[in-house]
């Protein structure tokens, strides 16, 4: 499942047994462009539109229907060029920008277990299995693939983690390089985890029985059931064309300013890097850090 815009805390397991790292690429796709409308239980709806170009990608997020005017701060614009090892997130409304090199992860020592430091003596066994139904779509040079995937959390007594069953149905194409990463033959699990963060991590045991491919999904339907609440995710296919695109749509547009740089670390994306900007956080932080020793 792609990346979502919901708060939740996501563990990431590999079913090769072994945590490795996604090897840097730099693609030549063709033109492209796939729009997807995301709806929800729980939040707002978004579309997001995916932009190929050779070695260069766009990827665009909307938010719809909000009425809070803080809305508009949740749009973002992702510019990837894999050739220069450069990634740019945008801020369209405050017209800010953050700039960051590209990581080849492949390079990064792997881990050989997936057991996380202070593990509770606690047990979760995690089942997935995904089946090719078999069925395909052609999508102009592309074919999707229709798959079925259930992900089962089974915890032991004494485990912090919820019991809960995700049944995924979608359509998957396969874009290679997307991301400028190549994964092999690894399939990854993004799983969330309602766990206090207080709570020492449990020791998870993975099952996998079918293992059928995956890919991009452009059609999703996802029913997750934790207890007696069943919540529904879908993904809606808007468009999906082989058109021209204009080189521009992959440069960084005229306009925008480099984003406010946080002094505990990360951005400010919604005001820009200015010495005023800098100022009023210095100025916030130190009333903050008044404010705790005189509570």
């Amino acid at each position: 499942m792609t990346a979502c815009s919901l708060s939740w805390s996501l563990l990431l397991f590999l079913l090769s047994g072994c945590v490795s790292f996604p090897r840097f690429v730099v693609p030549d796709s063709r033109d492209l462009t796939i729009k997807i409308r995301r709806t929800g239980d729980s939040f707002l709806s978004t579309v997001d539109t995916l932009y190929l170009k050779g070695a260069r990608q766009r990827g665009e997020h909307q938010v719809e229907g909000g009425t809070d005017p803080r809305s508009a701060n949740m749009d973002s614009i992702t510019i990837t060029q894999c050739g220069k090892k450069t990634r740019f997130t945008l801020n369209p409304a405050a017209k800010t920008f953050v700039q960051v090199p590209i990581v080849d992860w492949s390079e990064r020592k792997p881990s050989q277990s997936v057991r996380p430091p202070g593990a509770t003596s606690a047990d979760v066994d995690i089942i997935r299995d995904s089946v090719d139904t078999g069925e395909r779509r052609p999508m102009r040079s592309y074919v999707a693939r229709h798959v079925k995937t259930s992900i089962q959390l089974k915890p032991g007594p004494g485990a912090s983690t919820p019991a809960r069953m995700d049944e995924i149905d979608g359509w998957y194409v396969d874009l290679p390089g997307l991301g400028c990463e190549d994964r092999g033959a690894a399939t990854a699990i993004l799983l969330s985890s309602a766990r206090d963060r207080a709570t020492a991590p449990d020791r998870i045991h993975f099952k996998q029985l079918g293992n059928a491919a995956l890919g991009f999904a452009i059609e999703q339907t996802v029913h997750s059931t934790q207890g007696e609440r069943t919540t529904v995710i879908r993904l809606e296919l808007l468009e999906f064309s082989e058109n021209g695109l204009p080189e521009a749509l992959f440069e960084m547009p005229q306009g925008y300013s480099p984003a406010l740089h946080n002094a505990g670390g990360g951005y400010d994306m919604s005001k820009p890097d200015t010495l005023s900007n800098r100022a009023h956080q210095r100025w916030a932080m130190m009333m903050r850090t008044l404010h705790g020793w005189f509570q």
